[in-house]
């Protein structure tokens, strides 16, 4: 399956916390994403094709366009940014303030 480059691909692994961390800041956002599962016991997560995009073989990856973002709290924050609209960490400073205190 090829994935749609109108919308963002998630690399992520089952069990993943920091993937889910990611699906649900997607999820939140309503930001249709196409999800590329690496199967670890297949060693997905360290083939090239894979590497190629995150050298590290780390996940979650995400992938927007030309813009590759590694680590879950990077990718909340690129989210954040480049959909503005339905804001993860609050629309004002009091409000982000709130979020990142509890």
């Amino acid at each position: 399956m090829t994935p749609d480059t109108s919308k963002p691909t998630l690399y992520w692994i089952s069990g993943s916390p920091p993937a889910w961390q990611v699906m649900l800041g997607l999820t939140l956002k309503r930001v249709k994403f196409d999800s590329a599962l690496l199967d670890v016991s297949r060693r997905k997560i360290r083939q090239l094709a894979y590497l190629g995009i995150n050298p590290t073989g780390r996940v979650p990856t995400l992938l927007d366009g030309d813009v590759v973002v590694q680590e879950s709290i990077a990718i909340l924050a690129y989210l954040d940014r480049s959909r503005p609209d339905r804001p993860l960490y609050g629309a004002t400073p009091a409000q982000t303030a709130t979020v990142w205190q509890e």
